[in-house]
């Protein structure tokens, strides 16, 4: 019985300690007008360990569903695609940035206002979730606000 409690005790603290090695930073999303029920998160998922994490899947604290999407240009018209997964190599970066790969907040159940703060779990294959906290910033904002 003791082996078993210091082996879910040793278990619990690894996962954490490895949780450290994905980040999700630089996160913003813009403020939403009334009447519209989706918005975009964008940020840099950094993968610092020297395994392959995948992402999995999205939840949040606004929406009904975050997924993963990917904006594409086809012949000129702009798509807007679900994605799956995403694979993070070893000691990788990848941007989530308008017109291309970001997490779609859909039925949002409030309006997203300058200055507030969405939360958002990023849920991997291996078991391992990050928490993260993202800003909300103006109709017209283009890039990571500075502070």
């Amino acid at each position: 019985m003791m082996s078993r409690i210091m082996l879910m005790c040793v278990c619990v603290f690894c996962a954490n300690t490895f949780a450290e090695d994905l980040e999700f930073n630089n996160t913003w999303l813009r403020a939403t007008p009334p009447g519209v029920s989706s918005a975009a998160i964008y940020g840099d998922l950094i993968n610092n360990s020297d395994d392959e994490e995948v992402l999995v899947s999205v939840t949040g604290n606004v929406a009904k569903r975050v997924m993963l999407h990917r904006t594409s240009d086809e012949r000129g018209m702009m798509r807007m695609m679900h994605v799956d997964k995403l694979i993070l190599t070893p000691r990788a970066q990848e941007s989530l940035s308008p017109g291309g790969l970001h997490l779609m907040l859909t039925g949002l159940q409030q309006f997203l206002t300058e200055g507030e703060r969405v939360t958002v779990k990023l849920h991997f294959q291996s078991g391992l979730e990050i928490d993260a906290s993202a800003r909300v910033g103006s109709i017209a904002q283009l890039d990571f606000p500075e502070e």
